[in-house]
């Protein structure tokens, strides 16, 4: 069934309403925000080198694709993509090791959308299932697409979502990344410091990475609120000295896997010290990822 592409995730509650830590009205919730420069080689492996859109008349930048990507990974719903032809909606529900990714496609033309395609590309470490979409997209329409997902072990990056059709004379194909990220898999770890200290010891040295900000970010509540709501941590206890410190676990076919967190904030030089240690190395390198591309986004 399609329904109006006026409102493309199926509310009146503006597309960004369950974002823990911004405010985006429904009005501008669909202006590309923007991703700022700095330490990107973590961030082009959460990205994906391939998002891109092939066609005659140009599309989002991949820029402006990959900071729809950085909010959604830290966010249940939002704008994936949107150019003159189409808008697409993310609405995300996750429980343990299992997701439901909902996508809404939306025909903004008064010509209709025909020989629909969308493949996700899975892998080992993430089975999963997309919907069967019909082929047709009636003009100012959309069409909803269930995707569900399962963590089986720690993986980088996202998903890719290759999204194809015709409108008119023109073909358009748009590469993406389906915003199903580690982090949505985790469940918070309630520690004590000195639980935390005790196993933040016993799992070695690690080296801290250094990522370059924005005032958003160095806001203080605004941190905590990306660990708690944005990556399902939990803040550490009577953590006294300056560091904010967070823990989690992820499940999987090999067992449990714990990841702790130490940030370091220098507030007036716009910058974080970042420490990440897990019991698995793909899950220690995936939220450095995840954090180097989350902290280094902005919006205009």
């Amino acid at each position: 069934a399609t329904v109006p592409a006026s409102n493309l995730l199926g509310d009146d509650s503006g597309l960004m309403g369950s974002d823990p830590f911004m405010s985006v009205s429904a009005a501008t919730a669909a202006s590309p925000p923007t991703a700022s420069g700095g330490g990107g080689g973590g961030g082009s492996r959460m990205v994906g080198a391939g998002m891109r859109v092939t066609g005659s008349t140009p599309g989002a930048t991949p820029d402006q694709m990959a900071a729809w990507l950085a909010r959604l990974a830290v966010n249940k719903e939002g704008v994936l993509y949107e150019d003159s032809f189409t808008q697409i909606g993310v609405k995300t529900d996750y429980s343990g090791t299992q997701g439901k990714v909902n996508l809404f496609l939306g025909n903004k033309k008064p010509e209709a959308i025909t020989d629909l395609k969308v493949a996700v590309e899975f892998n080992e470490s993430v089975t999963g299932i997309c919907g069967n979409p019909g082929s047709v997209i009636e003009p100012r329409q959309q069409m909803q697409i269930a995707v569900s997902v399962e963590c089986r072990a720690p993986f980088r990056g996202a998903l890719p979502l290759t999204i194809a059709f015709a409108i008119g004379f023109e073909q358009r194909e748009v590469r993406l990344s389906l915003p199903v990220v580690v982090s949505k898999f985790l469940r918070p770890l309630p520690l004590l410091d000195a639980a935390f200290s005790s196993k933040w010891e016993g799992m070695g040295s690690a080296e801290a990475i250094q990522v370059h900000s924005n005032e958003k970010w160095c806001n203080e509540q605004t941190l905590k609120a990306l660990m708690l709501n944005g990556l399902h941590l939990a803040l550490v206890d009577n953590r006294g000295n300056g560091a904010l410190a967070a823990a989690g676990t992820l499940a999987g076919v090999g067992g449990e896997c714990v990841l702790l967190e130490c940030v370091l904030t220098s507030a007036a030089a716009k910058l974080f010290s970042l420490t990440v240690k897990a019991s698995h190395p793909d899950l220690k390198a995936a939220m450095e990822d995840l954090l180097s591309v989350v902290l280094q986004s902005t919006r205009k």
